[in-house]
């Protein structure tokens, strides 16, 4: 299990998906909600959830894209219960407590931090400024 905004989705995220699924049989990606976005980066995405989660979903290599829940960010981890919880280098809202709501639900998930891929390329805050978008 994977989770992103996925705005503007670009060779960084297409990589970090990739190397989720050498994890796992199956990839399970967790798209942001519009107002989880609005909250935690400050403005609204480029793209709506919806489409977001259309485009996410048809990566060859993704088994299953679904919304998050707009009030309880560690719904879909309670629901689904993911064997791995693949996360961003630079993932920090809501991973703080991760681990600890997931061993008070009993989820034995391993939780791993992947690299980031040519940061300095393939960083969205960049590519979405190369664009005219922020």
């Amino acid at each position: 299990m994977v989770f992103g905004c996925f705005d503007v989705l670009h060779t960084g995220h297409v990589v970090f998906l990739e190397k989720a699924k050498e994890y796992g049989d199956y990839l399970i990606v967790v798209v942001g909600r519009d107002v989880n976005i609005a909250k935690i980066k400050g403005r609204e995405p480029h793209l709506g959830e919806n489409t977001r989660q259309r485009i996410v979903q048809n990566l060859p290599f993704v088994d299953k894209a679904v919304l998050g829940s707009e009030k309880d960010q560690y719904a879909v981890v309670r629901e689904l219960r993911p064997d791995v919880i693949c996360l961003g280098h630079d993932q920090e809202t809501y991973t703080d407590k991760l681990a600890p709501i997931l061993q008070q639900e009993g989820i034995n998930a391993e939780i791993i931090r992947l690299p980031a891929y040519k940061r300095s390329t393939y960083s969205s805050t960049k590519i979405k400024k190369d664009l005219g978008l922020l």
